[in-house]
């Protein structure tokens, strides 16, 4: 049924190895293979993979060449395709396909072809030091946007060879210092209730958060490079799918039960982390996941299990939202409680149904599409007010799966909390066992009623 709900990203991507002790035994190879990629080398390097399937490559220190990287990027008569990225930054345009080109539609993301680095486009051989990451695409055949990518593919250039069982470093940026191994997670910080005979199984989640995730840029228009064979396209998607496996992880399966969906959330959350130190999209400070509709939900919560099973100070400083008022994340811009402030500020009149709050409102747990930015027209008290649903189902899940493992202080922001609560009130019988859409995930609302109780007060009175 899980599968069925999720559509087309859940393909599977494949590597050329079959089990995880041949994933982690290095050799010397002459090219390496991620699903339908294929690194080619003008050498014999050292290879092996991380915990992810990923590939590392390394030369004694020395550097890396890189021939060819297949399928080739080529121009498809005026659409380039199937381009690689060192280190992708944080900005509006990329250098993976170029759809935007043929002027037949009004794709998000521009190309730019200096970013693209395949040799098949540049016409020479990639020579990359230690310290580097190649992220490869495969264009989809068809001329169509969000995503126009497929597939892709990570290898990071280390100096030697890392420990067994290692977590990749972010894909962006020049650090690829070694985070942390298998053996470093902490699986007593996750919670340990009791499954509902109705609970869906963990494993069932673990193939759609598995694959290459790339979620560099921090603007809506991000979706169009999500590979569609891996990575949901759309923010509610992508925060229903991560809050669901995050509540998963706080019910009472083994270590090892939760060991795969753990991964690769961890795997994720260091992927997170390195996009924060990457810098905001085209130099607009504070533009990380910021509050825009439903796009930017879904980064926090991997990011704060990430910081807890590794202990990982910069983790849980960056997931603090009172670290300095630190709003990184959509899920603490977009609520707040009601003051005289919002009673104050004037309202736009282009909705049929905005609603001006009152001072009867103050103090009420509140939720508001573009609130941080202090965009007047888009602060409506009205309950129907645009993209509250499309957020509000997954705020509640992530609710619970953050008090269920008893973080809400590492979260730090009361209102996302105290909001989740008013929101279940309302739209509590809203369910559904999709993940796409705007009800609130099925499993996810009985094991609410089930243990919302015991997990603290509501601060919300009805």
């Amino acid at each position: 049924m899980i599968k069925q709900a999720f559509g087309l990203f859940a393909i599977l991507l494949l590597t050329s190895c079959d089990s995880e002790n041949e994933r982690n035994d290095p050799r010397s190879v002459s090219s390496v293979t991620s699903g339908d990629i294929t690194f080619n080398f003008g050498d014999e390097y050292e290879t092996g993979q991380f915990l992810d399937g990923q590939w590392w490559v390394h030369n004694n220190g020395g550097n890396v060449e890189i021939t060819s990287i297949s399928p080739d990027s080529f121009d498809d008569n005026g659409r380039v395709r199937n381009g690689a990225e060192i280190n992708p930054l944080n900005e509006s345009t990329q250098g993976f396909d170029g759809l935007r080109d043929l002027d037949v539609i009004a794709t998000d993301m521009a190309y730019d072809s200096s970013k693209n680095v395949d040799p098949g486009n540049t016409g020479e051989s990639l020579i990359l030091a230690a310290g580097n990451s190649v992220v490869k695409a495969i264009s989809k055949e068809e001329n169509t946007q969000r995503p126009f990518i497929t597939q892709a593919a990570i290898l990071t250039i280390l100096s030697e060879t890392p420990p067994n069982n290692s977590f990749r470093p972010a894909y962006v940026g020049t650090d690829k210092t070694i985070l942390a191994t298998l053996t470093d997670l902490n699986f007593n910080v996750l919670g340990k209730y009791a499954r509902l005979e109705t609970t869906p199984d963990i494993s069932d989640y673990v193939p759609y958060i598995e694959g290459v995730w790339l979620d560099h840029n921090t603007e809506w228009t991000q979706r169009e490079i999500h590979p569609e064979s891996s990575m949901p396209l759309y923010g509610r998607e992508l925060g229903k799918l991560t809050s669901i496996i995050g509540l998963q992880l706080q019910l009472d399966y083994t270590d090892q039960e939760k060991q795969d969906a753990l991964v690769a959330m961890v795997q994720y959350a260091i992927d997170i982390y390195g996009i924060l130190g990457n810098g905001p999209i085209d130099d607009k400070e504070g533009y990380y996941w910021y509050n825009s509709g439903g796009h930017n939900q879904g980064r926090k919560l991997p990011l704060l299990i990430g910081g807890l099973v590794l202990n990982h100070s910069g983790m849980l400083a960056a997931a603090d939202a009172q670290n300095g008022n630190n709003l990184l994340f959509s899920e603490d811009q977009q609520t707040f409680y009601v003051s005289q402030t919002e009673i104050d500020r004037s309202v736009a009149d282009d909705e049929e149904d905005q609603v001006d709050y009152t001072s009867s409102d103050i103090g009420l747990p509140e939720w508001g599409i573009r609130y941080w930015d202090g965009t007047a027209n888009f602060l409506n008290a009205d309950w129907g007010s645009r993209y509250r649903t499309v957020t509000g189902n997954v705020y509640v899940v992530t609710s619970l799966a953050v008090k269920m493992m008893g973080a809400t202080e590492q979260w730090g922001w009361p209102a996302m909390f105290d909001y989740s609560d008013r929101y279940f009130s309302i739209q509590g019988e809203s369910v559904s066992s999709s993940l796409f859409g705007n009800s609130i995930d099925t499993s996810a609302a009985e094991l609410w009623n089930t243990y919302r109780s015991e997990l603290g007060d509501n601060n919300y009175d009805e």
